[in-house]
């Protein structure tokens, strides 16, 4: 059950996801903690929240429904702030923990308060106490960047196993596909499913969630899950899709969208039905004629030059795709994931 702290309000400040150690500001007078848990199986109204604030109380407080909590009035220190979810069927999180520390205001420190007689040695002791300081500083930088890091590949190499490690081998067919994410992780989904027990229709599915980053990737956890579980239910593509979208409206926050496109191929007729919901309408390209470049198709024409050139293999086409994109992006990174699946009948 994916947990995380959405943001840290303070008295003129806000700091969106944190990740990292904070240092909020002194004489800070309100902490406010954003939170958010998403289960497959309760709503958001459902959830219940654990919480408590080390460095200043001990026990947990009793579970709330509110996705947030405030603090007044803490005293300079080190704190650890802890949150834990639990839903309907009493299942529990791991409890998710951020670190901060509010600093002493200058002017209540020793040295503030220190004649000024000796203030070269004062001034030397500062630089020392902030030298000090720094180091401890920088080495927690690097502890949390470090478990940063590790979290982060521990959510690609997640991401990456939920997608087909090989394309299936069907006689007549070449197919080739690959799922390149513009940051670490993203939100782009593809698998291929048999919607039938003698396998002579075979299921195409293409996801794209918004947002980027880890907050895409974990609604795109939750819609493969979907998408596994609503596929055994019922066989029909429309079926799927309209089964997903209750299941993932109850669970999804607002204005977070799941766009799906489920291509069907039928293995003896070599017919193909596509079931689309929010993704761009396919653009059909026949041997006979050039490639249309409707710049309105996919943003700008320069997409389609790969569909102009007969290739061999699947993989092929999957290469020549991907390079058009990433040559459109030039000389900047890219911006979004590129999903690529291509079938070619041989």
């Amino acid at each position: 059950m994916p947990l995380t702290i959405t943001k840290v309000t303070t008295d003129d400040q806000v700091y969106e996801a944190p990740t990292d150690f904070l240092t909020l500001p002194a004489g800070v007078k309100r902490v406010i903690f954003g939170f958010n848990a998403i289960s497959f199986k309760t709503r958001p109204a459902g959830m219940r929240y654990y919480h408590r604030l080390i460095g200043r109380e001990v026990d947990w407080h009793p579970p709330i429904i509110s996705e947030e909590i405030q603090y007044f009035n803490l005293l300079p220190g080190d704190y650890a702030f802890e949150v834990q979810a639990v839903d309907r069927d009493l299942n529990y999180s791991t409890p998710t923990t951020l670190n901060f520390t509010v600093p002493t205001p200058f002017h209540k420190t020793a040295l503030f308060l220190v004649p000024t007689v000796g203030g070269s040695a004062i001034l030397l002791g500062i630089l020392v106490m902030q030298t000090i300081l720094f180091f401890k500083r920088r080495r927690q930088v690097s502890v949390y960047q470090g478990i940063a890091v590790e979290e982060i590949k521990a959510a690609r190499e997640m991401q990456l196993s939920l997608l087909p490690e090989t394309a299936p081998h069907i006689e007549g067919f070449d197919i080739a596909a690959v799922c390149e994410p513009a940051t670490e992780v993203g939100g782009d989904y593809f698998t291929y499913l048999w919607l039938d027990e003698d396998k002579t229709h075979l299921g195409i599915v293409l996801m794209d969630v918004t947002g980027h980053r880890m907050a895409a990737a974990t609604k795109a956890f939750l819609a493969s899950g979907m998408l596994q579980l609503d596929s055994r239910r019922v066989s029909s593509p429309s079926e799927i899709l309209s089964k997903m979208h209750q299941s993932l409206q109850e669970i999804l926050p607002k204005k977070a969208f799941v766009a799906t496109s489920i291509v069907q191929i039928n293995l003896r007729d070599y017919t193909l039905t596509h079931f689309n919901e929010g993704l761009p309408e396919p653009i059909l390209r026949k041997l006979e004629t050039p490639a249309r470049m409707n710049t309105r198709e996919f943003g700008c024409g320069i997409c389609l030059k790969a569909l102009v050139v007969q290739r061999k293999l699947a993989q092929e086409w999957v290469d020549a795709i991907l390079s058009d994109g990433r040559t459109l992006t030039a000389p900047t990174e890219l911006a979004d994931d590129m999903t690529v699946v291509v079938v070619k009948v041989l």
